[in-house]
């Protein structure tokens, strides 16, 4: 299921993210950024997902912070497309 939520407040971007498993930052919203006061409400387990690069959907405050999975995202991303191309084209 691709839901799209569109974020305005702060105390609204609190909810989405205290109540995700995975929350994917994909397009800014005027005035929103996903920071680490927000994330402090998020699930333990939860991870935050972003194809990068970022413009200012969140701040690199949140880099370090474990559920922040973007960067693997992106290494993850490059080895498929290619082992895409590999067998797309071969050796």
């Amino acid at each position: 299921v691709n839901i799209q939520l569109t974020v305005g407040a702060s105390s609204q971007t609190v909810h989405v993210a205290s109540n995700a498993i995975a929350l994917n930052t994909t397009q800014p919203q005027l005035g929103t950024m996903l920071t680490p006061k927000e994330v402090s409400h998020m699930k333990k387990d939860a991870a935050i997902l972003h194809p990068l690069p970022r413009i200012n959907e969140i701040t690199p405050a949140v880099d370090n912070d474990p559920r922040a999975q973007y960067f693997q995202q992106v290494k993850n991303g490059l080895f498929l497309r290619m082992s895409l191309l590999e067998y797309i084209y071969g050796k």
